[in-house]
């Protein structure tokens, strides 16, 4: 379930005339003691079904606390969805969000 990114991520000369247009979260941590979520994200490209991480392009990680790991954590499946795909789903909102900020822009695929 990766992003499609309205502007492709351009790694500069970590990967000269390569740009990346998806971004995909490659994992989740939910620490409830400490009431946060910690999510890390690639660029990159689905490739015949399989994610291929862009070379030149860093992870970007982001730390859910507060009001927003308390919004996530109350969010109950839709009809037919599991809880992991209720926390993905959550998780690529959240990162979609323009209130967050280093937020994606694009669509969910």
């Amino acid at each position: 379930m990766p992003i499609a990114l309205t502007t492709a991520y351009n790694p500069g000369d970590n990967d000269p005339n390569k740009t990346y247009p998806q971004a995909k979260i490659i994992s989740y941590n939910i620490d409830i003691i400490y009431k946060s979520i910690h999510v890390l994200c690639q660029y990159g490209n689905t490739v015949d079904s399989v994610w291929v991480r862009g070379a030149g392009a860093p992870d970007k990680g982001f730390s859910i606390v507060g009001q927003a790991f308390l919004d996530i954590i109350a969010e109950l499946p839709e009809e037919g969805e599991t809880v992991y795909e209720t926390v993905s789903r959550v998780l690529y909102e959240y990162l979609l969000d323009e209130d967050v900020e280093g937020h994606f822009v694009g669509t969910i695929v």
